[in-house]
């Protein structure tokens, strides 16, 4: 009596072992060298976690697996992405470094689904920097447009001081 369910425990778990879908995890470790992340607080991780659970970093993956958002309202875009983010981690590793982990039953792309996340995490997060940097080129090409602008009039009244030179000097 004791022996039946020494077997049959065991033999059940095995059974439902094999009958769940197998499940992968992706991970990439990502170094953030931002100045809104000096540290992995609390907040810092709080607000890591939000920009990865965001439109700008899922949505392409989504579109990937065929799940696109783009067509759908605001609230059942952001119930499906609310929905994909629970396969997702964010796991502070130490200053400036985090593991995302990726969880899903399709082996095949895990890796490149959890590329795309990542780089897509990292480019909003460096957002502010790039639109100071665009900022900063769009400045510079007009003062390159108003200097060029004086240096063509400077150069015109230069011509003309020296015609007049040239005309005054000649008998």
């Amino acid at each position: 009596m004791l022996i039946l369910p020494m077997i049959l425990v065991p033999a059940v778990l095995l059974g439902v072992l094999f009958t769940l879908p197998p499940k992968y995890m992706a991970t990439a470790v990502v170094q953030l060298e931002t100045a809104t992340v000096r540290n992995l607080s609390a907040p810092n991780v709080d607000l890591l976690e939000k920009t990865l659970q965001s439109g700008g970093v899922l949505d392409t993956p989504l579109a990937q697996l065929g799940q696109p958002v783009d067509h759908l309202s605001e609230a059942e875009a952001e119930a499906v992405r609310k929905d994909f983010a629970k396969r997702l981690q964010l796991v502070p590793m130490e200053d400036q470094l985090v593991r995302i982990n990726y969880i899903t039953a399709e082996a095949a792309t895990a890796e490149d689904i959890l590329t795309t996340i990542s780089l897509n995490f990292v480019q909003e997060l460096m957002a502010p920097l790039r639109f100071r940097t665009d900022q900063s080129l769009s400045d510079l090409e007009g003062l390159i447009k108003q200097f060029s602008a004086k240096e063509k009039e400077v150069s015109a009244k230069l011509t003309a001081l020296h015609l007049s030179l040239i005309h005054i000097s000649e008998p």
